[in-house]
């Protein structure tokens, strides 16, 4: 007959902490135009960064220059138009 021994309790050995919690989403005191600025530019950055990326290793390793060539624009795109949606709301 085996006896397993009790479970270890980890919070029994060491002092006792508080850990704080993380303010959610929602307490944030950041205008609604400023958030959806922030995430139109975070999706921009996100889509122009892949799509680069992704053409480019289409052209330089599989040689599909027209696919390649057209994400990589779209790419730059993405990203200047980004770019220049930051700098219109940061001037403005």
């Amino acid at each position: 007959m085996s006896v397993e021994p009790e479970e270890f309790d980890p919070d029994a050995v060491g002092p006792q902490i508080d850990i704080p919690e993380a303010p959610g989403p929602s307490d944030t005191n950041a205008p609604p135009e400023l958030q959806r600025t922030f995430w139109l530019l975070v999706l921009m950055a996100n889509v122009g960064l892949f799509a680069l990326s992704l053409g480019v290793l289409f052209v330089v390793f599989r040689g599909r220059l027209q696919f390649g060539g057209s994400l990589t624009v779209i790419g730059v795109a993405a990203l200047l138009i980004g770019y220049l949606r930051y700098r219109n709301h940061r001037n403005g």
